[in-house]
């Protein structure tokens, strides 16, 4: 009787850590009416501009949305799951594929996230995310290079969509 006390206690404790990790919607931002949103000025408009041109032809051209949302802190929460809910509360990808991908950036923490919709996992899989972080993106954002980072990590997430990432 007492290891069931002990292992309904375990769980019960478990389970309270699983929902408190839930992002709490507000703590989430108002929906942006643009694919490229930068609280932090970190890009340039051009850079910003070209950015947003290239992902909004790839969404007019494909079924997949791809988004750029860099901020300066997630908080106390894990990046990854914080990405997840921006997805789900902003509504990125369309509609009933469930198909967005969220390139998620929060520069004072020096954290970063491609989160993708459960349409999109398939293509961009976590481990294709973390290798485009590592060879994209973070080399290029040690040098100040974020515009950079995210245009060669945003050219791979197209590729992997099309299944031409190697």
């Amino acid at each position: 009787m007492l290891k069931r006390f002990i292992l309904f206690f375990i769980l019960l404790l478990g389970a309270t850590g699983v929902f408190a990790q839930e992002v709490a919607d507000k703590d989430i931002p108002a929906k942006s009416n643009t694919i490229v949103t930068d609280y932090t000025t970190t890009l340039s408009d051009a850079d910003k501009q070209q950015l947003e041109s290239k992902l909004e032809a790839y969404d007019d051209s494909s079924s997949v949305q791809i988004a750029v949302v860099i901020m300066r802190s997630v908080g106390d929460y894990d990046i990854s799951q914080y990405g997840t809910s921006l997805i789900r509360k902003w509504g990125i990808g369309q509609k009933g594929k469930d198909n967005g991908v969220l390139i998620l950036i929060a520069v004072v923490d020096h954290k970063i996230a491609i989160s993708t919709g459960y349409g999109a996992e398939g293509a961009v899989p976590d481990a294709t995310a973390k290798l485009i972080i590592d060879q994209d993106m973070r080399p290029r954002f040690r040098q100040g290079n974020y515009a950079g980072g995210i245009n060669a990590a945003a050219d791979d997430i197209i590729k992997a969509t099309r299944g031409e990432f190697k």
